[in-house]
């Protein structure tokens, strides 16, 4: 394991094996999610599960505001998979919670330092008393957490996030008559939003469009999309860059 990660674990998330929480600390920098079990008449993620005794209930839940402990965590393996079936990305911007579904957006804020993130919640956890969210590394690293371990937060969800697509549906090339560009994501926080364009700049024209709302200004990332140029291809760069909630939008 590298070395971001505060400590190696014996059970891949959303893998094959149980977790045994017995013995874990609240102490410890990340939490490890067994394969749930579910029960029937639900489909896929949706389901009632059970963890070491205990069921969990996912459910839509707009007005989901919640303050607790954040923590983050890793795999064990590079092949491991998401509570949804997708490919852990330690570069992803993504996390784990209980019980919202899979997958949406959260906007996350270290009530200690007041930094703001946007993640995509992805996966199953944590499953320790006071815990509300598990970060990913890079995840943790953008909120400044990596170091502390741990971090008071408030989640607020924003919505839900569209699915992602490991391979290209088809090379679609941008139609004349309109801007198309890629939405790489929504920002609260302006040096976020600065840090997302630094990111994307080897991939063409990346920029923010601010937006005013009544709770502040919201900094869209976007990067255009050149006529002619292939938009699936363009937005899987994109994904592979570190933004599992990259899509095409357009025309304008």
């Amino acid at each position: 394991m590298g070395s971001i990660f505060s400590r190696s674990r014996t059970s891949p998330l959303a893998g094959l094996a149980i977790l045994t929480l017995a013995g874990l600390s609240l102490s410890a920098c990340s939490t490890l999610a067994p394969a749930p079990r579910s029960t029937g008449g639900l489909a896929g993620t949706m389901r009632p599960y059970e963890v070491a005794g205990v069921w969990y209930t996912p459910r839509r839940q707009p007005d989901y505001d919640e303050v607790g402990l954040a923590t983050w965590y890793g795999p064990e393996s590079p092949n491991r998979r998401t509570a949804n079936g997708e490919a852990f990305n330690v570069n992803a911007l993504s996390a784990a919670h209980r019980t919202l579904p899979l997958p949406c957006f959260v906007e996350v804020t270290d009530l200690q330092t007041g930094r703001r993130l946007q993640v995509r919640v992805n996966d199953r956890g944590p499953f320790v008393a006071g815990r509300i969210i598990d970060l990913s590394p890079r995840a943790a690293r953008e909120l400044g957490i990596i170091g502390r371990g741990s971090a008071r937060v408030r989640v607020r969800y924003v919505g839900l996030a569209p699915p992602l697509n490991e391979e290209p549906r088809a090379g679609v090339a941008v139609p004349s008559g309109g801007r198309f560009y890629i939405q790489a994501g929504a920002y609260s926080n302006r040096a976020n939003a600065d840090r997302a364009v630094a990111a994307l700049a080897d991939l063409g024209d990346a920029h923010i469009r601010t937006i005013s709302r009544p709770g502040g200004e919201l900094f869209m990332v976007e990067l255009d999309c050149p006529a002619g140029a292939a938009l699936e291809s363009i937005r899987l760069n994109v994904v592979k860059a570190g933004f599992p909630g990259a899509r095409v939008l357009g025309p304008s």
